[in-house]
């Protein structure tokens, strides 16, 4: 099925588009001041905040409509006090749900928030020790984050528990020592998450493609040697995944998004097609209050759902994958090039450098 081409037969099939995933920024808070940020979250932010109320309203809008994934992001989460009741409801509703958290937040009650319906809870590691502390902006982060995952096992074991690796210029070097140092804890799943153009990090934060091209290749093949413990989740493209993942890993399509058939919630309500929209005004698809259904009926999204993958541009227009991941990064690429037919960045920046895998381009 072309993803990103046959919304009709995927009306003919359902009755209506689905909306297959949510994500919501319950808060635009954080004790922490993370060098790449995408969302800017602050410590002291003034600006407004769903209350659980309207979230609670949110969620039962959202199993109206039938949506299935729940990613709960920030901010930090665990900032706001009635986490977990949020948790409680959104797992009595039947949601699965994902939640990202720094994991400085020792002082929860692991034994409520194990008896909720968390499908993967993901911890950011940026390195090990000093290195994560540094880039995260406070001393002993790395320590306190061990100590969660550890609290959190210990409670609870059918839960997926996630690091999500940062990779930029600064903790390069760092992959692999992370890598055997989660081995001893241990986690599920090491996802590498190249560094984005969105929120805090710069271009200079950005490894060029193949410095980056390396660095996978390198923690793909001591993941094969080392016995293959941990879940390796490359978050790139199909196309750039490492040969080594391709062949035998968890993960050999890399990261497939729900785009278009996503929504996104920001902190105060404001609501697009994907997270990583949520900040630019160009993107917005309106305010939560307004209901799902009334905000599915919006100009953008019929626009975005009716691309035909023959009208990629660049690298994209001749990758094997186009129907499989239907330009990758649609957020980022349209941040940069302000269109949502923009080639992947990554694979592009690959296609230019010579390097992309020419066994994925069509004859």
């Amino acid at each position: 099925m072309e993803i990103l081409s046959e919304n009709r037969n995927i009306q003919d099939i359902l009755g209506s588009d689905p909306v297959l995933s949510c994500t919501i920024r319950i808060t635009d808070k954080c004790n922490l001041h993370c060098k790449q940020c995408y969302s800017c979250s602050e410590q002291n932010s003034k600006a407004y905040v769903l209350s659980y109320e309207e979230i609670a309203t949110l969620l039962y809008d959202l199993k109206k409509n039938n949506v299935i994934r729940l990613s709960i992001t920030g901010g930090e989460p665990f900032i706001r006090e009635d986490i977990i009741d949020i948790l409680e409801l959104a797992s009595n509703l039947g949601f699965e749900i994902y939640i990202s958290t720094n994991g400085t937040f020792n002082s929860i009650d692991f034994k409520r928030l194990s008896k909720t319906k968390i499908k993967v809870l993901q911890i950011s590691l940026d390195g090990v020790g000093e290195y994560h502390d540094r880039i995260r902006g406070l001393e002993g982060a790395y320590q306190k984050a061990i100590r969660y995952i550890q609290s959190f096992k210990k409670v609870r074991h059918d839960t997926q528990i996630g690091v999500a690796f940062t990779l930029m210029q600064e903790n390069k070097n760092q992959m692999i020592e992370l890598y055997e140092e989660l081995k001893c804890i241990p986690i599920d799943i090491l996802s590498i998450v190249p560094v984005q153009r969105i929120g805090r990090a710069g271009y200079d934060d950005i490894l060029p493609p193949d410095e980056l091209k390396k660095i996978l290749d390198q923690i793909a093949e001591h993941w094969k040697k080392t016995g293959k413990e941990i879940k390796l989740n490359t978050m790139v493209s199909p196309a750039l995944v490492p040969e080594v993942l391709q062949e035998e890993g968890t993960f050999p399509h890399g990261y497939l998004c729900t785009f278009p058939y996503s929504i996104a919630v920001a902190a105060d309500g404001r609501c697009a097609l994907c997270d990583g929209l949520l900040d630019d005004p160009r993107f917005l698809i309106g305010n939560i209050h307004e209901g799902i259904e009334k905000l599915c009926c919006n100009e953008m999204i019929d626009t975005v759902k009716n691309i035909s993958v023959s009208e990629m541009h660049g690298v994209c227009q001749k990758c094997t994958f186009k129907q499989i991941c239907a330009g990758g990064c649609r957020a980022d690429s349209c941040l940069e090039n302000n269109s949502f037919c923009a080639s992947d960045i990554m694979c592009q920046a690959y296609y230019d450098a010579g390097i992309f895998p020419e066994k994925f381009l069509e004859k």
